[in-house]
């Protein structure tokens, strides 16, 4: 029965698997409190990358896939510059934007083939490695979620408030820690404050003002 199932439904077992892919990588923005949603224009990217360097180029899988992850990583770095500034709502229209301009592009290249797509695509993924693909970034992510990134990404989503409070407590800290320390300008500057203090005239000659007078 369950043969029967998967292969009636295999192409859509397929999909989840690779729409959940797609989830993981919203995972890490939304974690940092931001709401990108250029996604699945890279997801596009690397999918083309690999669709061109299979049919044109005829590489191995695994070779396809290393290049258009790193394609991948450079067109994100290329949109992160623009939208570093950017919160909230405007970085979602942002991106969204960029997703709009890779699918128009995309829609309109010759290699890609325009609106119809790629077709002629090798079967090399199959149902098992995407769900492995799927479970080995899943342990990734969760292994990372255990490192001083995840605290970082964290700490993105702190509000400006809680940032200069801890700037403050910081600073506050720091110059206590300087207060305790012993330090030889200070103690020069109090010997010479109290060797140039006046000199006044009493019954037993000249003598030094006390701290009192």
């Amino acid at each position: 029965m369950l043969a029967d199932f998967y292969a009636r439904h295999s192409q859509l077992i397929d999909q989840i698997g690779i729409n959940a892919l797609l989830a993981l990588s919203l995972s890490v923005s939304l974690q940092a409190g931001q709401l990108a949603l250029a996604q699945a224009a890279f997801m596009g990217i690397a999918a083309y990358v690999t669709a061109i360097l299979t049919l044109t180029y005829h590489w191995p899988l695994i070779a396809t896939i290393l290049v258009a992850v790193l394609v991948a990583m450079l067109a994100g770095a290329a949109l992160a510059y623009p939208v570093r500034r950017l919160r909230g709502v405007f970085l979602a229209i942002a991106t969204i934007g960029f997703g709009e301009i890779v699918r128009v592009v995309a829609n309109n290249l010759s290699i890609t083939g325009g609106a119809e797509g790629m077709s002629g695509l090798p079967q090399d993924a199959n149902t098992l490695t995407i769900y492995t693909a799927l479970a080995l970034v899943a342990l990734a992510l969760f292994g990372l979620s255990r490192t001083k990134f995840a605290l970082a990404v964290a700490l993105v989503s702190t509000p400006r408030g809680a940032w200069a409070s801890t700037s403050a407590r910081s600073v506050c800290s720091r110059s206590r820690s300087a207060a305790r320390l012993p330090d030889s300008r200070a103690r020069s500057t109090r010997t010479r404050r109290r060797s140039s203090r006046p000199m006044i005239s009493g019954s037993n000659g000249w003598s030094r003002s006390s701290s009192g007078a």
